[in-house]
């Protein structure tokens, strides 16, 4: 009867004991790589001169002095929107930055 009671002890205690353990939960991490949009890292068109090294020469200087301001005017919007698009990219990046953290 000792040898019964031992056993239907032993077995209430194993029985028991299993639903103490607890296990940690299993924490997958998912790596999704975003990527800066094809628009904002093309190259930025640079306008090249209007006239060739030789037309330039043959202008007279009043000439030469409109057509260096047209070419100077429109290289700086070239460069507008150039420092637009990396705007664009910081913008972009700090919305990625915060979205992931």
């Amino acid at each position: 009867m000792s040898s019964k009671l031992i056993l239907t002890l032993m077995l209430i205690v194993s029985l028991t004991s299993c639903g103490i353990v607890r296990r940690d939960p299993i924490i997958t991490k998912e790596t999704k790589y975003v990527y800066i949009p094809s628009t904002l890292i093309n190259k930025c068109a640079i306008t090249q001169p209007p006239l060739s090294t030789t037309a330039y020469l043959k202008l007279d200087y009043s000439s030469r002095e409109s057509v260096l301001t047209a070419y100077i005017n429109d290289l700086l919007s070239d460069l507008g929107t150039c420092n637009k698009k990396i705007g664009l990219i910081g913008e972009w990046s700090s919305k990625q930055r915060s979205i992931n953290n």
